[in-house]
């Protein structure tokens, strides 16, 4: 069970939360913004992976590419998931 002192908005006392907006429409959002609103939804298992995907500095770079949650890439805001659920956020960066 969850203390109600630990619980946000979007959680409830079964220890369910929502995923919020931000994780699904996550386009040219800076990864930490995203990560941060997650665990103001209630996760408590939420990590970031770059993707090592771009050659040099873009502008993408550090903006999110995808979220997942449970191995679940299809992440729709207002979906309800464990609060210990798995989430990472992926990001665009530069290979080293």
């Amino acid at each position: 069970k969850v203390k109600k002192e630990q619980l946000h908005k979007y959680t409830n006392l079964s220890g369910i939360t929502f995923v919020p907006l931000l994780a699904e429409n996550f386009s040219w959002v800076n990864y930490v913004e995203v990560v941060k609103e997650l665990r103001r939804a209630g996760f408590t298992d939420v990590t970031a992976e770059p993707l090592k995907n771009l050659r040099m500095a873009a502008f993408r770079q550090n903006m999110t590419a995808r979220v997942s949650i449970n191995g679940d890439a299809a992440v729709v805001s207002g979906s309800k998931y464990p609060i210990d659920s798995k989430v990472i956020v992926y990001y665009n960066s530069v290979r080293k």
